[in-house]
């Protein structure tokens, strides 16, 4: 039973979403429009256009929170988002967020040459040593943006597993890591996001999604 989409059809973000902002990957989301990430939506799409010239995240926040235990929440990637150069670090993530500096993500990072596409699955924590140190990463794996075109974040409710899956068809899901739940899923926030960790110096990229939802198990 799905119980949050969007299509993005309406091409005007709906009140079930936020304009969300961070300045690093270390420090908590704000609810606040972006500048080094510009985020519309256009052409039936939701599309990220990263600014080289300021570091930073830009995307959508749910509003407000919703229950995802036993459940699991997606999105098609249409494009990700390319590292502008060889010395910056630009993503496309799908994430869940827990309490402050919580935050469980699917990065997709796409070299600027596009020599090489990987996906990893994190977990930020303050229980970690400090505000958003990595606890866990499951280190990085080849993605292919034709077979892999939607990704989803599961949690199963026997395991108490999270598993990061992929799907070239949006039914049919592979997964490729799993973690242990590290913190409450009753009252999570979700996003869709991308961004640059450091000012580039070469052309702007853009992250292209589509079809957000949320399912029951």
């Amino acid at each position: 039973v799905l119980t949050f989409t969007d299509n993005f059809n309406d091409n005007t973000r709906g009140a079930q979403w936020d304009p969300a902002y961070t300045a690093s990957y270390n420090v908590d989301w704000i609810t606040a429009l972006s500048s080094s990430a510009v985020t519309n939506e256009t052409s039936s799409q939701l599309q990220s256009s990263i600014v080289n010239t300021a570091a930073g995240y830009g995307g959508y926040v749910s509003s407000g929170t919703y229950n995802m235990t036993g459940k699991s929440m997606g999105v098609e990637i249409v494009q990700a988002c390319k590292d502008s150069n060889a010395s910056t670090d630009i993503s496309t993530t799908l994430s869940v967020f827990g309490a402050t500096y919580e935050t469980i993500r699917m990065k997709i990072h796409r070299e600027y040459d596009d020599s090489s596409i990987s996906i990893s699955t994190s977990l930020e924590s303050p229980n970690c040593g400090g505000n958003g140190q990595w606890c866990y990463n499951t280190g990085v794996n080849t993605f292919d943006l034709v077979n892999d075109r939607f990704i989803r974040l599961r949690h199963d409710p026997l395991s108490d597993l999270i598993y990061s899956e992929t799907s070239a068809d949006g039914v049919i899901y592979y997964p490729y890591a799993s973690l242990a739940r590290p913190f409450s899923l009753s009252t999570a926030h979700f996003g869709i996001n991308a961004g640059n960790q450091s000012v580039g110096t070469g052309t702007s990229t853009t992250a292209i999604y589509d079809n957000f939802w949320t399912t029951a198990p």
